[in-house]
């Protein structure tokens, strides 16, 4: 039979022993972890409970070890794929087409609800030329637009762009171009000098004949040159000294 002294005396040596085999896992394994505290070879590193160094992102995101205690913070951790990032450091999880839960699509009449987009109506409106029937879609022909909301076959807002059945594509032959720009090859570029030459006005006749500014030299030269040979010409058959 034991009695309560030996029962007392037991329970002591297994707590030391329990607490024997505590530091010797601490001293004597790769990596062991007391409170925030982590004991390795390098030494001792300061962890929130999961094993995250302090100031350094979770595995688990969004969490941020921020001296010893786990917060959300996905402006520095980030967030799951299908999850988007809130301006309180929350994650909050969003649809198929990156509509957050509980917000409308830009594609009316699609409402987020709890991940599946759904038709309704009476909170996200309709689509041009739609109607809002009592089961929440929309009924009537949808007008086909563009990712900008451009409908097809007609030019965009922001020139020269033209839908194309789905597509922006520039066509400045028919949207034209933004000010100081020049079509070409139904691109939108930087305008170029334009050059006007002026045709040559003889302000003297004679061998001091004054070409207009505008005309290359060359060309004015050969002009004067011809007009010069003009009148030799017609000085000997009229039998003038000129």
């Amino acid at each position: 039979m034991i009695t309560n002294g030996k029962r007392g005396r037991v329970l002591n040596i297994l707590v030391l022993v329990l607490f024997a085999v505590v530091l010797a896992g601490i001293f004597f394994s790769e990596t062991g972890v007391v409170g925030n505290t982590v004991w390795s070879e390098g030494g001792a590193r300061e962890v929130c409970f999961e094993g995250t160094e302090y100031g350094e992102c979770s595995p688990v995101k969004p969490k941020y070890c921020d001296d010893g205690s786990l917060k959300p913070d996905c402006g520095k951790c980030g967030c799951p794929s299908d999850q988007a990032c809130l301006d309180n450091g929350k994650c909050i999880p969003k649809c198929g087409d990156g509509t957050l839960y509980g917000e409308c699509s830009e594609d009316k009449p699609l409402y987020c609800n709890k991940g599946n987009l759904l038709e309704n109506c009476f909170k996200c409106g309709c689509y041009d030329g739609g109607k809002c029937e009592a089961d929440g879609t929309c009924s009537g022909v949808r007008t086909p637009r563009c990712d900008d909301g451009t409908i097809y076959y007609q030019c965009s807002k922001e020139k020269p762009k033209y839908c194309d059945e789905g597509s922006l594509i520039d066509k400045c032959s028919l949207c034209r171009c933004p000010e100081g720009k020049d079509c070409e090859n139904e691109r939108c570029v930087e305008e170029k000098e334009k050059v006007i030459e002026k045709s040559p006005i003889i302000k003297d006749l004679g061998d001091t004949a004054v070409w207009d500014e505008g005309v290359p030299a060359p060309e004015a030269q050969k002009e004067k040159n011809n007009f010069k040979s003009f009148l030799k010409q017609i000085c000997e058959f009229l039998k003038l000294d000129c």
